[in-house]
């Protein structure tokens, strides 16, 4: 073969090498345990000022990617499972569900952890920052997970509840009545959209008039307990959220 065809094809396969090799380098590494929380360090250098070489790859060829997926990083998410309620058309319980089941086969178990980290993490809704007042004829809306027993007209004082075990529910609230006196948290909309999609489907091949989906979410462990000597309090408790 010519040398210059060598030459360009051995400089081609470099190129191709570095494009896929370079995202995977130019990526923070961490988080590493230090003495104030979990921190991440940022990417070396080399890698980050050499990304140009991978503009052809990510933007036609879809074949840059760092390879470090959010599933490999069990300590940045929540554990999630959830339980199904199926129920007829009185209102009656017809058969209980749980996500993951333990008794699945490993491929089926997989894809239903993936459907329950699709139900969190949740979003905090922003606060207004004085009082609205909504146009006349016009009172939009949003989902929130609200307290047992709370209120949301502002004629009766906020509940107190210490218990992480009493479910919270979702609600639609004005806009203008979203409370300020703790922070508001809502599931996000492919949340919403996962649980209404999965929820019918249950009801279809189940013969269901209804289902109601129950979240049970488990904060991850921070490594900072490392360097405490007790664990604080309510690591260990699940936050039960009813879709």
């Amino acid at each position: 073969m010519p040398r210059w065809l060598v030459a360009a094809g051995s400089a081609a396969i470099i190129v191709h090498l570095a494009a896929v090799v370079i995202p995977i380098l130019d990526t923070p590494s961490g988080p590493w345990i230090t003495i104030n929380g979990p921190r991440a360090e940022d990417a070396p250098s080399f890698a980050h000022s050499a990304s140009g070489l991978t503009t052809v790859h990510a933007d036609y060829l879809r074949v840059c990617h760092s390879y470090h997926f959010v599933s490999n990083r069990p300590g940045d998410l929540p554990g999630v499972e959830f339980d199904v309620r199926l129920k007829n058309g009185q209102g009656e319980v017809i058969k209980t569900l749980h996500f993951p089941d333990p008794d699945a086969n490993p491929w089926v178990r997989h894809r239903q952890e993936v459907l329950a980290s699709a139900l969190a993490p949740d979003m905090p809704l922003q606060q207004q920052g004085g009082e609205v007042i909504p146009a006349p004829g016009e009172n939009p809306t949003v989902f929130l997970w609200a307290l047992p027993g709370e209120d949301f007209t502002g004629t009766k004082p906020p509940p107190r509840v210490t218990d992480r075990n009493v479910p919270l529910h979702l609600q639609a609230v004005p806009k203008h009545r979203v409370p300020r006196y703790r922070m508001a948290m809502r599931p996000s909309e492919w949340s919403l959209t996962v649980a209404r999609s999965y929820a019918r489907y249950l009801c279809r091949i189940h013969g269901a008039a209804s289902a109601e989906i129950i979240r049970h979410t488990r904060e991850s462990v921070s490594p900072a307990v490392l360097f405490d000597e007790d664990t604080p309090p309510g690591n260990f408790d699940d936050l039960v959220a009813n879709f």
